[in-house]
């Protein structure tokens, strides 16, 4: 079983994607108030602490319609230890908390892509 958070650098083993268009931020408690985005983002992690971090993107300008910001995640194996003690198929959870929230939330796509 692999448990990840946010809590420390690096972010989880996850990184960057080179080829997106802008990057994730780390960050706790509320994020920043701006001209542009006052009260959009959350102001606690999921659990409610504001001491706890979370990943974020900031959607309002200079961003655009199509621009896509990706964290890569680490590669896992998941070839089972026992094959004879599995569900066929295999069953695989991957789980996260998200918000959005803002006057012009457009959509989001979250993809999880598998090699």
């Amino acid at each position: 079983e692999f448990h990840c958070s946010f809590e420390e650098e690096p972010i989880c083993m996850f990184t960057q994607d080179k080829n997106d268009d802008f990057d994730w931020t780390r960050h706790s408690a509320a994020t920043r108030d701006t001209k542009y985005t006052p009260n959009t983002g959350p102001s606690t992690d999921h659990t409610g602490s504001k001491q706890g971090f979370y990943m974020y993107i900031e959607t309002s300008r200079p961003r655009k319609e199509g621009d896509q910001a990706r964290l890569v995640s680490p590669f896992f194996n998941i070839a089972p230890k026992n094959p004879y003690g599995i569900t066929n198929p295999p069953a695989y959870c991957f789980g996260f908390f998200y918000h959005m929230y803002g006057k012009h939330i457009g959509k989001t796509c979250f993809c999880v892509t598998v090699f």
